[in-house]
């Protein structure tokens, strides 16, 4: 991969100062109603300044209830981190295992306490805003440009890959191939092919696959995974790319997927270029 897909968090996280946070020492009864009457799940724990973690706001009622004291070191406090700049697939796999983290800056997140410089707090919802949004975008440009580049290549002729595709998609293709040599600038159709499209075309020739080191056609599938229907949401704006806590390890590997199978369609093209 040419680049490192990477994303900065604290565009994207609450701002620690929106944050309802709980000191430590006597529990605040108002600081936990306000929690609860928010519907917020989780507080950041503060101690002499500092956030040094998150605790339920259930076990919070359940501390006020019985010895309404918090300590620093009580074990309810819970310490999930996130880099503030990080790798999309760091990112995805850190929510994976967590429904809520505070997001450090920097190299920050390796450590715990009162070390780590918070800059907010991030929840699987926060997955749904646009910075992830705009970062898979930029990964599926790629992957569909490259796939247009190789498909390019080894069919000089359009009709021999148009022949692949169904007659419903073939057709429009062909239309606007037709209309732009009417108009003096003969565009290939491939510049009008979806990424499925790419896919499709790329996954039922044998000798692309074989290229690309699958060797056949359900490995290909394999790879490809749910590619199409991830593309699908980015796309739309108000559809949600995290629906679910489980879909965050799913959009995940069909991140995984996108660069895998977008790293092996840029090889070949850089060797076929050669």
């Amino acid at each position: 991969m040419k680049w490192e897909p990477g994303i900065d968090v604290g565009e994207f996280c609450t701002p620690i100062d929106r944050c309802v946070c709980i000191e430590t020492g006597a529990i605040d009864p108002l600081v936990v109603g306000t929690l609860e009457k928010s519907g917020y799940d989780y507080a950041p724990v503060r101690n002499r300044g500092s956030i040094i973690g998150l605790i339920e706001t259930w076990q919070l009622r359940a501390k006020l209830n019985d010895r309404p004291e918090l300590e620093a070191s009580d074990q309810a406090i819970a310490h999930p981190q996130i880099s503030s700049n990080i790798s999309i697939d760091g990112l995805l796999d850190g929510m994976s295992r967590m429904r809520v983290a505070l997001v450090t800056r920097g190299s920050d997140a390796e450590h715990h306490g009162e070390r780590a410089s918070v800059l907010g707090l991030i929840t699987t919802a926060d997955l749904n805003q646009r910075p992830l949004r705009t970062a898979l975008y930029r990964i599926l440009a790629w992957l569909e440009e490259e796939l247009a580049q190789l498909i390019g290549r080894h069919f000089p002729d359009p009709p021999s890959w148009l022949k692949i595709l169904s007659v419903d998609h073939r057709a429009p293709l062909i239309g606007y191939w037709e209309l732009s040599k009417q108009e003096g600038v003969d565009i290939s159709p491939i510049a009008w092919t979806t990424l499925p499209q790419l896919l499709k075309i790329v996954g039922a020739s044998k000798d692309l696959r074989h290229a690309l080191g699958f060797e056949t056609g359900n490995s290909f599938d394999k790879c490809k995974g749910s590619i199409p229907d991830l593309r699908n949401r980015v796309m739309h704006p108000v559809r949600p790319l995290i629906r679910a806590f489980t879909d965050v390890p799913n959009v995940r590997a069909t991140l995984q997927a996108m660069v895998e199978l977008g790293t092996r369609v840029e090889r070949l093209n850089e060797v076929r270029a050669a």
